[in-house]
């Protein structure tokens, strides 16, 4: 068997490059070892050659090595993590909202595998059960993160008054920070105070300007929800412009919007201090690619953040929606953090289940974080019986459902796929693991080619730089 190297090719207008899987490194090479590689001719006469080929092996690039066994680096360990470390803790205070979105996944024509919006809301008694839990939880960490959830969370702001009242106490001599994230159409003058007054950090659902919100986010009547969350931003603003660093803005992208109308939200003056994260639609756990037209737009406006930034003129306003973060560019980019695969390890993706974001329902049942399907098969405990050990085992490792796919797969350390999308409601499906694994090399290829973009935008520039501190005619 020919110990072919376990590497991706890519080949650009400016360059050959390889990508190390062993290493999860991109090397640019020159042209002849470039052909060597994609051909397996590894061996070829050519002394020059052989003499670069010799030197990448010395020093561990072009193997062959492959991971023997799929288990999470973090398996042996899971149990302590949770019982000492959670990062955050999020309280589903109600599973009502007072909007119909018409692409919710809590809507019967959503998500088959996820709950639907109920009546049901988290007493004090549980929210208090939840924050003891989360002290005895999180003894390592630095700071107490509290996140209240829904449905639309202010629906239960009496709850949320008296929850934080009583971590304050808690978690005295402690940093504590709250967030909430809410669709802003019941932000009065009292719950903007509050939350202000509290250490919020604050997450606003809005979709474009009022055209493209009001086609998707809407109230139970079917009237459009833009007015009255413009109105409430501005009054935030208002109230403290310097507050407003405290707001970011959740934008969910339809598959029929295109990129220069959603980004004419920005425009308006009062979000050039916030920050916005995009999503796209999910309909029965599966994402809803955006149009062609959206991501030829996206794709050209995030190589000219790119080039503008390299010349010297990148504006964080105006990237919101491309490159929205310099360290995003940067060249000690922890997407490509060195590594050297051993015999035991797994793909990137999972993380342990709800070390990062513990999830507590109105009931009192625990969740790897607020995104996964509420049912049975994602439910990592409840509040009354602690952690479910084996189950929290299973989610972390759920590459072991198609192990020697994964052991081969060259986007094995930029993987993306946690259980969210495998799961089927009733356990890890297969063939939900076949799509996820297609959208992860998809998005594995992306983050690659955005690397070497960055490479040759700074190559270029410096040479630029060269020709003209010489006085040369460009």
């Amino acid at each position: 068997m020919k110990n072919i190297p376990f590497v991706l090719p890519v080949k650009t207008a400016l360059g050959h490059y390889i990508y190390e899987v062993n290493k999860n490194e991109i090397l640019f090479v020159d042209e002849n070892i470039f052909q060597c590689v994609t051909s397996e001719l590894l061996n070829k006469s050519d002394e020059a050659v052989e003499e670069q080929l010799a030197e990448l092996k010395l020093n561990g690039y072009l193997s062959s090595h492959k991971i023997k066994h799929i288990q999470h680096s973090l398996s042996e360990i899971s149990k302590i993590l949770l019982d000492r470390g959670i990062n955050q803790l999020i309280l589903q205070v109600t599973q009502e909202c007072n909007l119909r979105c018409k692409y919710c996944i809590y809507s019967e024509n959503s998500n088959v595998n996820q709950r639907m919006h109920t009546n049901s809301f988290m007493t004090l008694e549980t929210a208090k059960k939840a924050i003891d839990f989360y002290r005895i939880h999180s003894i390592d960490a630095d700071r107490a993160v509290i996140g209240f959830y829904g449905g639309e969370p202010f629906l239960n702001f009496d709850l949320i008054k008296k929850a934080v009242e009583y971590a304050e106490i808690v978690f005295e001599g402690k940093e504590i920070v709250f967030t909430a994230t809410s669709n802003a159409t019941l932000l009065s003058d009292q719950i903007i105070e509050f939350i202000m007054q509290h250490n919020f950090q604050l997450t606003i659902s809005i979709d474009g300007p009022k055209e493209l919100h009001d086609k998707n986010r809407v109230f139970a009547s079917g009237k459009g929800t833009y007015d009255k969350v413009i109105a409430n931003i501005h009054k935030i603003n208002k109230k403290n412009s310097d507050w407003m660093k405290n707001v970011s803005f959740s934008l969910v992208v339809d598959n029929q919007n295109d990129f220069y109308s959603i980004k004419k939200i920005l425009d308006d003056p009062v979000f050039q201090k916030t920050k916005f994260m995009i999503s796209y639609v999910e309909k029965d756990g599966k994402i809803q690619q955006p149009s062609n037209q959206y991501l030829t737009q996206y794709n050209y406006e995030s190589f000219l953040s790119i080039v503008r930034l390299f010349r010297g003129d990148w504006n964080r306003n105006r990237e919101k929606f491309t490159i929205s973060n310099e360290s995003s560019l940067a060249f000690e980019d922890p997407t490509f953090s060195e590594t050297q695969l051993g015999d035991y390890g797994a793909p990137n993706g999972p993380c342990v289940p709800g070390k990062l974001r513990l999830f507590v329902d109105t009931e009192g049942n625990l969740y790897s974080c607020e995104r996964v399907n509420e049912n049975k098969n994602m439910c990592i405990g409840t509040l009354k019986d602690g952690f479910n050990v084996l189950k929290i085992y299973e989610l972390l490792n759920i590459s072991q459902i198609g192990t020697e796919e994964c052991r081969s797969c060259w986007a094995f350390s930029l993987c993306g796929i946690c259980a969210k999308w495998i799961d089927d409601g009733e356990g890890m499906s297969i063939e939900n693991r076949k799509n996820a694994c297609q959208n992860a090399k998809t998005s594995a290829y992306g983050k690659i080619l955005r690397r070497i973009l960055v490479y040759e935008n700074s190559i270029h520039q410096k040479l630029m730089r060269e020709i003209i501190s010489k006085g040369e005619n460009v």
